[in-house]
């Protein structure tokens, strides 16, 4: 039972540290893997574009096209257009994987719990001892999970940063190329 509570403490403390709550990214060309994150995510998504001159926009589902990013404003619900250059940054709340890490936080601090309330109140040496351990850590791994689903129903929070090349820089590029 000993080593219950081990595996139990050493599995709520691994989802904890592999489950954080806020990610950053950089997106600094076309097709690489934040990139295809951003565009997995971003499509059914919540978040703030903050735009290179200071600006930002709260929007929702966000679609990477080929030079720009289309998003539906949130306070006039109209489909807006940036150009990738005028980007500095999106952050969004990543709802998936935010009731993913709940759920497995919350489970495996419910078990640890009702396997704890468990062996505190439960006679070793009663009938059906076994049972009793079996279904109160199940019950605490339930509870604990549903309530780690409600609570990172909110989200991960991720950033991604935006380091696209502007016309100015690939000017820049071409000169120097050509120079040589």
């Amino acid at each position: 039972m000993q080593n219950l509570m081990r595996a139990c403490c050493f599995l709520l403390l691994f989802c904890g540290w592999f489950c954080g709550c806020s990610r950053t990214y950089t997106i600094a060309k076309a097709h690489d893997a934040a990139y295809h994150r951003f565009d997995l995510f971003g499509s059914v998504s919540t978040g703030t574009l903050f735009l290179a001159n200071g600006d930002s926009l709260p929007g929702k589902r966000f679609v990477m096209d080929k030079d720009s990013l289309r998003f539906t404003r949130v306070e006039s619900r109209e489909i807006q257009r940036v150009a990738l250059a005028n980007i500095r940054a999106v952050t969004i709340r990543n709802r998936r994987s935010g009731r993913a890490g709940g759920f497995l936080i919350g489970s495996a601090a419910g078990l640890a719990l009702g396997s704890m309330y468990a062996m505190a109140t439960i006679d070793k040496h009663a009938d059906m001892a076994g049972l009793g351990y079996a279904v109160t850590g199940g019950l605490g791994w339930l509870a604990g999970g549903l309530t780690g689903l409600l609570i990172g129903g909110q989200g991960d929070l991720e950033k991604y940063v935006f380091r696209w090349p502007t016309e100015q820089d690939i000017n820049q590029a071409g000169k120097s190329d050509g120079q040589k």
